[in-house]
């Protein structure tokens, strides 16, 4: 390969390989401050006829085209009647209209100078062994989705006024529910094999002016309403493809929508409608308001949010409110928004409230007590495999320039996923501990952040991981039934590594620290990463400070320490002051180990 222009020499290597795809590439030519700019794009069109023709299992996943395509309709009828499709289209032509949604993002560019993305997608994903089993775990085991007669859990929106009659081509049957339960959601699996590329637009045009991004947008768009009202011809078979969503963030709307309703409208001073759905912000109708009798409620899609139509207003979608099309992002609204408050209020709470950090001869100061945390949280990931993006926890990381400021987390999308799980663990244990005070157990319960971020965003959405494949039931596991602890091997593994006997009832974790080897076992453990695991951890991690729970006394039946290591570990006095009612001591050693000291500059709150 030449080094002189690589990329053409790997473009060329890939096309020998047959590792290309032959969709034909579109220039549109725009005229900016009275320079020509040529932009490559990719229509959607193109696209999706490649897809149908040579690779039909990446738009369809193995499902039946006609049954596929008018059971979604079916269930989308119910959710929003009024779109246009149900107009153009009968119950018979929908067989053949492919709903897509259109996806727009910044990204970093080199120089992490911004770059302008933007992809379409179908409705349906393609599933891997890990959401199969998932969906079998969660979905069958609940009484209420066994398969038998289907009975709504809620009622569909068009059953609240009595006068509109669901037409009988539109009303759902059994085949298309469960045609619905086989399908399965696009975050399944990889996400090359559902969001398909359109254009990218680099720093250099990106920087041109909104004039290149408008531009693009509106070839996009144009491009979108031919597959609506033209279709597509593919083995003498005609598909059309109607838009059900623009996916983005509220920046990203901002832009590409033209709205003067948004969040940039928020004033301290005076009120201003802050909502591209509805009249929130003004003073007649404060959006903090979130009573069942919210008065914005009424106002919804009364009006436009925008004073000059936006690029997409061009696509058929729905002209009683088009600024439906704009659909709120998942990963902004909770993983990276609300998530991040929580997850700092919830920190800072559990530190300086219920200061489960803490011990007996601890600086009591707000960043010891941040690093305590973080090294709980560290030996957390290291039991449960996680690796989060960043090294502490910190005032910056919090935002926090006080104490008394309001603290919110800059984590990624991924480790508040992380963040929120570890924090459930901990609470847990927290209301252990706090049973003997009603109103702190209460209110730990309440805290417990579990209840609603993981029933909504690791289940619904399909990101939990998988069970560990020792465990019973999993169809990608070893099995391990029926296996003696004798039978077993007992390696000593590296420091800081943990092993998991592959028997079961009960489990031991056995590790060999520096100078001899840790054993704690615990029954019944159907997974190794709990409280024993946050007891063993420190004596492999070299911490002075080892950041023990009480707690974990009702988790593990015996600790059994081969050789005395209190003059390395000084809480580990403590720990077995707790656990042990008769600690095991080398030999000769009738000696304590003298207390820590309290550094002179501790700062108690």
């Amino acid at each position: 390969m030449s080094e002189h222009d690589a990329e053409k020499a790997a473009h060329k290597l890939f096309r020998e390989y047959g590792l290309t795809m032959d969709i034909p590439i579109s220039w549109l030519q725009l005229e900016v401050h009275s320079e020509t700019l040529s932009v490559p794009f990719l229509k959607p069109s193109d696209f999706l006829s490649y897809l149908l023709q040579h690779d039909p299992d990446i738009v369809w996943v193995g499902g039946v085209p006609q049954t596929r395509c008018l059971a979604f309709w079916r269930a989308y009828y119910q959710y929003h009647p009024t779109h246009m499709v149900f107009q153009k289209f009968s119950a018979q032509e929908l067989e053949h209209v492919i709903p897509i949604m259109l996806h727009g993002d910044e990204g970093s560019g080199s120089k992490k100078q911004p770059v302008s993305i933007v992809n379409f997608q179908t409705v349906w994903g393609t599933p891997n062994e890990r959401r199969k089993f998932l969906k079998c775990k969660h979905l069958h085991g609940c009484r209420k989705c066994i398969p038998k007669a289907w009975v709504p859990c809620c009622k569909p929106a068009t059953l609240e006024n009595p006068c509109r009659e669901i037409p009988s081509s539109m009303r759902l049957t059994p085949e298309d529910i469960e045609e619905l339960e086989d399908s399965w959601p696009t975050t399944s699996d990889h996400s090359y094999l559902s969001r398909h590329l359109c254009c990218i637009l680099p720093t250099y045009m990106a920087t041109k002016g909104a004039e290149v991004l408008d531009g693009v947008l509106q070839a996009l768009a144009k491009d979108v309403e031919q597959l609506f009202q033209g279709g597509i011809c593919i083995q003498g078979r005609k598909y059309y493809a109607a838009l059900i969503g623009c996916k983005g963030d509220a920046k990203w709307h901002v832009a590409t929508a033209k709205l003067f309703r948004s969040y940039l409208h928020l004033g301290s001073v005076a009120d201003y409608e802050i909502c591209p759905y509805c009249l929130a912000g003004h003073s007649n109708h404060p959006f903090e308001d979130c009573s069942s009798e919210a008065t914005w409620v009424s106002t919804l899609y009364s009006s436009a949010p925008w004073h000059v139509p936006g690029p997409f207003e061009s696509i058929s979608y729905d002209p009683t409110m088009p600024a439906a099309k704009y659909k709120r992002d998942p990963l902004h609204v909770f993983k990276i928004g609300l998530a991040r408050d929580i997850i700092g209020s919830l920190l800072i709470l559990l530190i300086r409230f219920f200061k489960i950090f803490d011990w007996p001869g601890d600086k009591v100061g707000l960043m010891p007590r941040l690093h305590r945390a973080h090294g709980r949280f560290m030996l957390w990931c290291r039991a449960q495999g996680e690796i989060p993006h960043f090294r502490s926890f910190t005032k910056d990381f919090l935002h926090m320039k006080n104490v008394t400021d309001y603290p919110y987390t800059g984590s990624k999308g991924s480790d508040s996923m992380i963040l929120i799980r570890w924090l459930s663990f901990e609470i847990a244990l927290a209301i252990n501990s706090n049973r003997g005070v009603p109103h702190r157990r209460d209110l730990l319960k309440v805290l417990s952040p579990r209840l609603a971020a993981n029933a909504c965003l690791r289940e619904a959405l399909q990101v939990a991981k998988a069970m560990d494949p020792q465990e019973e039931g999993n169809p990608g596991g070893g099995g391990g039934r029926g296996r003696s602890e004798s039978e077993s091997s007992r390696t000593a593994l590296p420091p800081g590594r943990l092993y998991k006997g592959p028997w079961s009832g009960e489990v031991e974790i056995e590790m060999l620290a520096d100078e001899g080897t840790f054993h704690v076992y615990k029954t019944p453990a159907p997974r190794l990463f709990d409280q024993a695991v946050m007891l063993a951890a420190p004596l492999l991690s070299g911490l002075d400070k080892a950041l023990i729970s009480s707690h974990t006394r009702r988790a593990c039946s015996r600790l059994r320490a081969l050789k005395n290591r209190s003059s390395y570990y000084p809480k580990l006095d403590l720990l077995k002051e707790k656990l042990l009612p008769s600690p095991p001591r080398a030999k000769g050693s009738d000696s304590k180990p003298e207390p820590e000291d309290q550094s002179a500059d501790e700062v108690k709150e």
